[in-house]
């Protein structure tokens, strides 16, 4: 799926050039895999680059001037970059756990689905999925990983009430929003 609206497409890295939520949203998964490198080869890392929200695929994507210029003014660009910043702080202190080789906080951390890194990880990509929704509404229906939207009458019968996401696919990756 693709953030189409948006006219220009930013190299973010190496490796891409993109406004296509999927990479945005693997690349931001990537920490994840990362994180629990880092524990397996017991290396360090680099806190504070870490924890900044500027460094990385979604941070560049999210802080560069195409991007601020058009759509910097939205709601849902302001909630997902205010979450994507939390996001990095949150990972940044499970960096610091790393680096003080208590490996298995650290494991237990990413592990658990209901940790601070967990929750503030799929709080990034339900930003992520809202924005592309306020941008081009009619993207998630088009994404065969994301479930179409279901329509239930509403008691007005004015217009169709829409149902929340709570189970999606990304990249083979199943996430639930609880």
């Amino acid at each position: 799926m693709k953030i189409t609206n948006l006219k220009v497409k930013r190299r973010v890295d190496n490796e891409h050039t993109t406004n296509d939520s999927d990479i945005l949203i693997a690349s931001h998964i990537r920490w994840k895999l990362k994180l629990n490198d880092a524990i397996r080869n017991k290396t360090t890392l680099d806190v504070t680059v870490i924890s900044r929200d500027d460094c990385c695929v979604l941070g560049k994507w999210l802080h560069g001037d195409d991007t601020l210029s058009q759509i910097g003014l939205m709601e849902s660009y302001r909630e997902c970059v205010e979450r994507h910043a939390a996001f990095h702080l949150v990972a940044g202190k499970v960096a610091e756990i790393i680096n003080a080789k208590k490996y298995d906080e650290a494991e237990l951390l990413l592990r658990d689905g209901r940790s601070p890194f967990n929750r503030s990880s799929a709080e990034v990509i339900a930003s992520i999925f809202k924005l592309e929704n306020e941008v081009n509404p009619s993207v998630l229906t088009e994404n065969p990983f994301v479930p179409a939207l279901k329509s239930k009458p509403c008691k007005a019968a004015i217009k169709p009430c829409k149902t929340t996401i709570k189970n999606y696919w990304v990249k083979g990756l199943q996430y639930l929003l609880l």
